[in-house]
This record gives C-alpha cells, sequence and structure tokens, in this order.
C-alpha cells in the first residue's frame, strides 16, 4: 500500500514566503522611490508638513493685502509669463520678490525655476521662460514675497494649441 503525501505544510510555508517576499518587494520599491518637492511651497515635503500652519496663515494674511494672479491666457514656449501683483490698498509695491516653477505633474527632472523677472510696470512683472523640454501639461506654481508676508499661487496650464488654458488651482482656507 503507498503512503499519500500531504502537500498542505508545503502550501501554508510557500505562502508566507510569497507573503514574506511581496511585503520585502513593496518596501524595496517604496524606499527606491524619491520624496518630491512641495512645488507649491517650493519646500520638500517633511518641512511643508511641519509648518503648514505657519503656511497657511501666512498666505491668508498675503491675500488680505494682495492680488496675485496670472496674465497669460496660454503658456507657451519662448514667450514671457507675465504676473500681476497688486496692492488692495492701491499702493505701489516696491521690493516684492516673485519666484516661478514650471513643473511637469509626473516629474520633477523638467522642473524650472524662474527668479528674474522684468518689472514692466509697478504692478505687472514679466518672466522668460525659455525652451520648454517637453510639449504638454505644466503647473505653474507663483510664490510671491513682499515685506514678510508670502503668497503662493497655483496653475495647470498646456502647450498644445488645442487645449485652452485651464483655470488655477483654487486654495480655499
Amino acid at each position: 500500500m503507498k503512503k499519500q503525501t500531504n502537500y498542505w505544510p508545503h502550501s501554508i510555508v510557500g505562502s508566507i514566503f510569497a507573503v514574506l517576499g511581496l511585503i520585502y518587494w513593496t518596501i524595496v520599491s517604496t524606499m527606491s522611490a524619491p520624496l518630491a518637492m512641495e512645488n507649491l511651497y517650493h519646500d520638500n515635503h517633511h518641512i511643508v508638513d511641519k509648518n503648514i500652519n505657519d503656511i497657511i496663515f501666512n498666505d491668508i494674511a498675503f491675500k488680505k493685502l494682495y492680488d496675485l494672479e496670472l496674465q497669460n491666457n496660454h503658456l507657451q514656449t519662448n514667450k514671457p509669463l507675465n504676473i500681476k501683483l497688486v496692492s488692495k490698498n492701491n499702493q505701489p509695491i516696491k521690493d516684492a520678490k516673485i519666484i516661478v516653477k514650471l513643473t511637469r505633474p509626473d516629474s520633477l527632472k523638467s522642473d524650472i525655476e524662474l527668479t528674474k523677472f522684468t518689472k514692466l510696470s509697478d504692478e505687472l512683472y514679466q518672466f522668460n521662460i525659455g525652451e520648454l523640454t517637453k510639449e504638454g501639461r505644466w503647473n505653474i506654481y507663483i510664490n510671491a514675497m513682499v515685506n514678510d508676508k508670502v503668497g503662493y499661487l497655483s496653475y495647470r496650464a498646456d502647450t498644445r494649441e488645442n487645449v485652452k488654458y485651464t483655470k488655477p488651482q483654487v486654495i480655499t482656507y
């Protein structure tokens, strides 16, 4: 009479090794993915997470005093970006520092940071984009600092001709 083999212990041990392998694969793939910069606030995720309340309160204070908006209706290579920064009490703004960051939604490799601008008037600032590396969707993050107040603005844009310029991403508090 032939002895029957029981395969249950082998399948249980195999299942345990398969689960441990999947856990290992998940951890390795997660650790190899870089933690992206928080582009809207121009800082890394940990610093933004730690200081988000201060960032939001500062942005609210900025928006009570100033209006910040992008004047362009389409994002194009080698065409300037015009940004309007206006004081709500109609006073000229003398020492504004504006940083514009153009980034692709899928990668940080194509990021373009613009810090040099031409002041066209008391309220209009022009940034030269230069050559965009890829056609398609882009995010435009604007960071404006006047005195000790900092304001943030985010737009979604597309360089393709048949796609209309999208509305700004509204951040409400």
